[in-house]
């Protein structure tokens, strides 16, 4: 049956917006926090070490790799929104007063009261903190990959007993995690955290108290500039990749698939959609392919893998694929309708797909019904199918929902 999706998603997935959908109210709430759904599933995670036996990253890693770009996301969000990085980079709305006629029924009359405005490039000045934030972050990565690179070479001079090099250093690994601005980096433990380092810097210059708007006609005082400072060349390009980074970042972040309903089954569809893809890199080694963001998420994932990375390349494709993300829309696009057309005549399979969270799950229910030779779909049965897609989809958004809300409890499964 599942075979049958591809060519009628487009109508599986208007369905999907035309049923009725549940009001929260038809959810419970959770009696305390321990009764809490933990959303995704903590067994996505497991059977983390090594690859598939076709050297392909496996769906736990490729979980892992998402949460990861969720924390991402969830630190810009947090140093935009940080109310102690304004007074340390000096930041504030500004306000300037205004005169408007207001009738005042107890006067009787029409009178000019003062009202003060904010600046409407406020949110916009806020934004500033990011880039200046990475300078920050940039810097602490090199500090940390120069004591990483001597604890390592320290390592590769231990020897065996006999003298030889020691076995175990392939077995090396980093001492501890770091940080999450090094990791970011990386991606592409220290205390205290960077964000924490740079709100305590305008605290102790005083600027932790009030008050919280710029006077008309002053300027705030800062502790740390907001201006980027002249980088080296080593340092602009780490920046300018991670700003790059943030586009995949927040596609990731738009799709949620780290909590879907249907996440196992997007994963391993997604692997099995990067291995055609590698396929069709050796089948035509003068062609650009463009990946659609599933097939991205999994490239990106198996190139956190450099040693394992390459080694596969070299084995499935004869030589390094590099995932350049400097090219242009126009390029992109015409690359795209390029793999498009081979994907579909080599694999007779749709290559741009909607890879929402209804669509994925009316396809992961299909499959477990397509794995089962002893049921047959019968008109009742795709029903209770459906409606259980509904209920599911519906149910992992509500919780979402009241995520995002802050709730401390929330809605469980009647």
């Amino acid at each position: 049956m599942s075979h049958l999706i591809g060519p009628h998603l487009a109508t599986l997935h208007q369905v999907s917006k035309d049923k009725t959908r549940l009001p929260d109210s038809h959810f419970s709430k959770a009696v305390c926090s321990s009764d809490n759904p933990t959303i995704p599933n903590p067994d996505i995670f497991k059977n983390l070490d090594g690859s598939r036996k076709d050297q392909l990253p496996t769906t736990a890693q490729c979980a892992v790799h998402l949460e990861l770009l969720e924390a991402f996301h969830a630190l810009r969000v947090s140093v935009i929104g940080s109310s102690g990085l304004d007074k340390t980079f000096g930041l504030a709305p500004k306000t300037k007063t205004v005169y408007r006629r207001t009738y005042v029924s107890r006067l009787r009359k029409y009178v000019n009261e003062p009202t003060k405005i904010k600046d409407s490039g406020w949110e916009e000045e806020r934004r500033k903190k990011w880039p200046r934030y990475l300078d920050f972050a940039a810097e602490r990565f090199v500090e940390w990959a120069k004591k990483i690179d001597s604890l390592m070479a320290k390592r590769a001079s231990q020897t065996d007993s006999d003298g030889s090099p020691s076995s175990k250093l392939h077995e090396a690994q980093l001492p501890c995690l770091p940080p999450l601005d090094i990791l970011m980096l990386k991606d592409n433990k220290i205390e205290p955290s960077l964000c924490d380092y740079l709100e305590d810097l305008g605290k102790a210059k005083g600027l932790d108290s009030p008050p919280n708007e710029a006077s008309e006609g002053a300027e705030p005082v800062a502790a740390v500039s907001i201006k980027s400072p002249h980088q080296s060349a080593f340092l602009s390009s780490l920046i300018a990749n991670v700003t790059r980074q943030l586009v995949f970042v927040d596609k990731m972040h738009g799709h949620l698939w780290i909590r879907s309903p249907a996440l196992p089954g997007t994963l391993d569809r997604a692997v099995e959609r990067y291995d055609n893809y590698l396929e069709l890199f050796r089948l035509y080694p003068g062609k650009m392919l463009v990946p659609t963001l599933d097939i991205d998420l999994v490239w990106h994932t198996h190139q956190l893998s450099a040693h394992d990375y390459k080694t596969a390349m070299k084995s499935r494709c004869g030589r390094f694929i590099n995932h350049d993300d400097k090219l242009g829309k126009p390029t992109l696009d015409t690359g795209m309708e390029n793999t498009q057309e081979l994907y579909q005549v080599h694999f007779g399979q749709m290559y741009s797909i909607c890879l929402c969270w209804d669509c994925e799950a009316v396809v992961s229910a299909l499959e477990a019904y397509d794995d089962d030779d002893t049921r047959e779909l019968t008109d009742p049965l795709a029903d209770k199918v459906s409606n259980q897609v509904l209920r599911d989809v519906q149910y992992y958004k509500a919780v979402e929902i009241a995520r995002r809300r802050g709730d401390t409890l929330l809605p469980v499964p009647r």
